[in-house]
């Protein structure tokens, strides 16, 4: 027969990290606030303490956030971390829990259409640079993909004025990243 009551020492919760919760919560200090960053492995709770941070937050200064029009921004890197820690705070207002890259959506999609103008100057760019070296070039390979990079390029700016503006912001990235 197998025993399976717990041990002392094999506790679902033994407690032994809730300091760190308080040492978290003393960061939210109104006097003295300050900065944290928690590393820990998968498993160790560190949702279940920014839960616990949360719920504090919402208790001792929710009212106050709520009648100023603010919210607290938590910002997951999964959609799965989103729901969960979302349904973990009920659901309350007072909580704006979305993923990074929804976060910084909101952020920026105010600013499509400028977004849109700086992708369409710098494809520009590229092409007449590209084009450039293709007068100045002697053919051969290189000059055959400079002609390549030119057409797609000009395929690109062709489409930019049909693209949905929130496939501009990809492409800024992708632009951004490459250069």
């Amino acid at each position: 027969m197998i025993d399976t009551t717990l041990r002392e020492n094999d506790s679902v919760d033994n407690h032994i990290d809730d300091h760190v919760d308080e040492e978290i919560r003393e960061c939210f200090s109104k006097e003295d606030p300050k900065c944290f960053f928690v590393f820990a492995g998968a498993g160790s709770g560190k949702t279940r303490s920014l839960i616990n941070i949360l719920t504090f937050l919402d208790k001792e200064r929710g009212e106050s956030i709520a009648m100023n029009g603010k919210q607290i921004a938590v910002i997951t890197y999964t959609n799965a971390a989103c729901d969960e820690i979302s349904r973990r705070l009920q659901y309350k207002p007072i909580f704006s829990v979305s993923t990074i890259h929804s976060f910084l959506w909101e952020l920026i999609k105010s600013y499509q259409t400028d977004i849109k103008e700086w992708v369409r100057q710098s494809v520009e760019a590229e092409i007449k640079e590209l084009e450039e070296k293709q007068l100045k070039g002697r053919g051969g390979k290189a000059g055959e993909k400079r002609a390549e990079d030119i057409r797609r390029k000009k395929e690109r700016l062709a489409k930019i004025g049909t693209v949905k503006n929130s496939l501009i912001i990809q492409m800024a990235t992708m632009l951004v990243m490459i250069r």
